[in-house]
């Protein structure tokens, strides 16, 4: 999982940026645009950070009991 910086095409209502998103790894060329286009962010990409964001949640939570905090 990766999130990136945002992308999104001319024609979509919706925004990228995760780079595991299926459907914005599906435009390339002239429909990436990069920016959010004052678009709402993708569902795909939502639950993507989501689970990324609670990932990195975790991972921190073990260090800090590793070194004793």
């Amino acid at each position: 999982m990766s999130r990136t910086v945002p992308w999104h095409a001319p024609l979509e209502g919706i925004y990228h940026d995760n780079s595991d998103c299926w459907a914005g790894r599906g435009l390339a060329g002239k429909q990436r645009i990069d920016g959010s286009g004052g678009k709402r962010l993708c569902a795909e990409c939502a639950k993507l950070d989501r689970a990324e964001a609670s990932l990195h949640h975790v991972q921190w939570r073990d260090v800090r009991r590793a070194i004793g905090e």
